[in-house]
């Protein structure tokens, strides 16, 4: 099977094993075939899967002013936080789709917001 598909979409990082005991019935290479597809498409069918999504992590500082900004932001991009500091000034380790960095990135600087990008 070259690619796998459920539901239609694009099933990727996938390794379906077929073992078949014989049990005296020659099948030939088409039988086979059609018994390790539809075996296949029997594990497809139930088979969970969930989506994804390559993250960015973000570490940002700015005036309190902007937290609540910094926030909705952060929410219409799907993103999450995964700490805040509070200082002079609050410290915010966000999670983002890498899709989105840029974007919010520009959005940042347009508010004199600081960030570094981390590992």
């Amino acid at each position: 099977m070259n690619t796998i598909f459920k539901n239609r979409v694009v099933v990727a990082d996938v390794m379906i094993v077929v073992v078949r005991y014989f049990g005296g019935i020659k099948l030939g290479a088409g039988g086979l075939t059609r018994a390790y597809g539809h075996a296949a498409q029997a594990v497809m069918e139930i088979l969970p899967t969930e989506q994804q999504i390559e993250l960015d992590v973000l570490s940002v500082t700015c005036d309190f002013s902007l937290e609540q900004s910094v926030r909705h932001w952060l929410l219409l991009v799907e993103g999450s936080i995964e700490s805040v500091e509070y200082a002079q000034k609050v410290t915010m380790k966000l999670s983002l789709p890498k899709l989105q960095t840029e974007d919010f990135i520009k959005k940042l600087n347009a508010n004199r917001c600081q960030h570094k990008l981390l590992d």
